[in-house]
């Protein structure tokens, strides 16, 4: 499984327009690529100035991965970004392998 998980930063001020944003557009979007129901994460803020949240999205393998990326993906992170601001808004992906140990 591959698990492709976005940190969106974004000012707190923008805090329910991205949540909601992400709700109603990035979490669908993913769902209707074939990936699992994505997760959305709260994660601590130790900078007040700056939110931040995690949203995983589990794909079966690589290339169903990438197809999201490529296609959706771009979409979605330039929607964001027209939406809020390039510079009020970041998303910073990573891409992990699920091992078993």
């Amino acid at each position: 499984m591959i698990v492709y998980n976005v940190t969106f930063f974004y000012l707190p001020q923008l805090s329910d327009g991205v949540r909601s944003w992400l709700s109603e557009t990035w979490m669908p979007a993913a769902t209707a690529a074939g990936c699992h129901p994505p997760m959305a994460l709260a994660m601590d803020n130790p900078d007040p100035e700056l939110h931040r949240l995690a949203v995983q999205a589990y794909f079966k393998d690589m290339a169903a991965m990438q197809s999201f990326v490529d296609n959706e993906g771009a979409l979605l992170f330039g929607d964001m970004q027209s939406r809020f601001g390039g510079e009020n808004v970041l998303a910073h992906p990573t891409v992990m392998t699920r091992i078993d140990l």
